[in-house]
């Protein structure tokens, strides 16, 4: 037992009464972000401000609870949260075939997809700065690769998201981080033992980090 007689993972009366405030307003329908229940909180008198070190600890308190999950007593969907920080650029990937082309109607714009034949997924490229994003934008869009773009890191609703889309995923699937390097994947919580990224992180990732120049998204495709 931890020092002060609190049961490890316990969770004390305050973070209690802020948790049950966050479900009166939270929705899988209608998702907001971590700014948003500190105003609702705030607003409540469950924090006395919306300050720096508020935010960070409601950030603190609902990742804990979405890594607990929906099912949990003191626990949050992660489908009630949004990420209004990170951005992902997809291009398109051209069309199957003529009798799939139908808009726009222009013969000029039809392309075919590149990717559709290939052993392997799209290649993503997640870039840790919008600074950086202009310097590559134009070579992921000519091999019809997704980009996704974060402003300093990727926290929890981005990659729950991504986690999801690449859930259905049935290919090999390649990143590319352009970043600072780290051997594993980006956790913010959202690990294989939680269930939701389970078949998305089932061993079918390749992570590579490369240098920004257009040989390493033509290598990689």
């Amino acid at each position: 037992m931890p020092r002060g007689g609190r049961v490890a993972g316990s969770v004390n009366m305050e973070s209690r009464e802020r948790l049950a405030a966050l479900k009166t307003f939270l929705s899988p329908d209608r998702p907001v972000t971590v700014r948003y229940c500190l105003y609702q909180l705030a607003s409540r008198g469950l924090y006395p401000s919306t300050a720096k070190k508020h935010y960070r600890s409601l950030k603190e308190l609902c990742l804990t609870a979405r890594i607990r999950g929906a099912d949990h007593e003191w626990g949050l969907d992660d489908a009630c949260f949004m990420d209004n920080k990170r951005v992902v650029e997809d291009t398109g990937i051209g069309w199957h075939n003529l009798a799939d082309f139908q808009k726009p109607p222009s013969i000029n714009r039809y392309y075919r997809n590149r990717w559709q034949d290939q052993p392997k997924y799209r290649t993503e490229i997640w870039c840790e700065k919008d600074t950086v994003a202009v310097l590559i934008r134009e070579i992921v869009g000519k091999w019809d690769a997704i980009l996704r773009i974060s402003m300093g890191g990727f926290g929890r609703a981005f990659l729950v998201q991504a986690a999801n889309e690449l859930a259905c995923v049935t290919k090999p699937i390649t990143i590319l981080y352009l970043g600072d390097w780290v051997r594993t994947l980006p956790s913010c919580g959202a690990k294989p033992k939680d269930g939701l990224t389970a078949k998305a992180w089932a061993g079918r990732f390749a992570f590579a980090r490369r240098p920004a120049s257009e040989e390493f998204t033509m290598c990689a495709a």
